[in-house]
């Protein structure tokens, strides 16, 4: 899946939507490429915290792919990197 520009309170409520129907579809792995996300916040993460829970209980991967560096420093500064697995930025 890959959502675009800015993960706020605003866009969360189809974000989470988005999210979860590719969990419940229970594959090995959702994969979120945040390569054209250039904003996020809270109530973003805490989707991505909530998707990662559920698909956990599910035996389904979740992986964040691609952030650009300024998405990945708030992935880092909040400790997301440490909860769920983040490919590498685009060179």
């Amino acid at each position: 899946m890959r959502p675009t520009g800015e993960l706020d309170v605003a866009t969360a409520p189809a974000f989470r939507q988005m999210l979860m129907d590719a969990v419940n579809q229970e594959p090995d792995c959702v994969i979120v490429d945040l390569s054209g996300v250039t904003f996020i916040d809270s109530t973003a993460l805490g989707v991505i915290v909530g998707a990662s829970k559920r698909a956990r209980l599910m035996q389904v991967d979740v992986v964040l792919d691609h952030p650009s560096p300024s998405i990945r420093k708030v992935l880092e500064i909040t400790g997301m990197d440490y909860v769920i697995a983040i490919q590498p930025d685009r060179v």
